[in-house]
């Protein structure tokens, strides 16, 4: 049973990267969309990028690439410890993170900025990323931002 599935063949890496392409693609015309209907002055596309829509898109795509990832180590590892394929065990990873590791990840982050917001650690206020005096794109922000959901979303998937 557990040689009828892999999740490296070329059909496998195929189908990933097709995914993969279009979800960036509907992250550019999501842009493409905003910029002509919505907005009077459209955003450059580092701001894009960063935020949009009031969405952290770097961010979402860090972490679904991060979840992914980590979802195809633990259901290859399962896979030799049970007589299931690992394709079996990707599945119910996935309807676990999608479900129940959303929540928690949610949960965790409004825990960390209920903390932040309290502790005054202003880099780690969510989507924030302009800095209050020059208006510019705090890099650093972003990254400290980008570092702890990471960190959310690892712990989330380790569960």
């Amino acid at each position: 049973m557990a040689d009828s599935c892999t999740l490296f063949g070329l059909f496998g890496w195929m189908v990933q990267l097709l995914l993969a392409l279009l979800c960036f693609l509907s992250l550019i015309c999501t842009s493409h969309a905003d910029k002509r209907y919505r907005e009077d002055i459209p955003r450059p596309w580092l701001i894009f990028f960063l935020v949009s829509a009031n969405k952290d898109v770097s961010k979402l795509g860090f972490s679904a690439t991060l979840a992914h990832t980590m979802n195809v180590m633990i259901a290859v590892l399962f896979s030799k410890w049970q007589d299931a394929s690992p394709c079996e065990w990707y599945f119910i990873n996935m309807m676990l993170d999608t479900t129940l590791g959303v929540l928690m990840s949610y949960t965790l982050l409004n825990l960390l900025e209920a903390v932040a917001f309290r502790m005054n650690w202003t880099s780690l206020h969510s989507g924030h990323y302009r800095d209050k005096e020059s208006e510019e794109v705090n890099l650093e922000a972003w990254a400290i931002q980008l570092v702890t959901w990471g960190l959310i979303v690892m712990t989330v998937e380790a569960m």
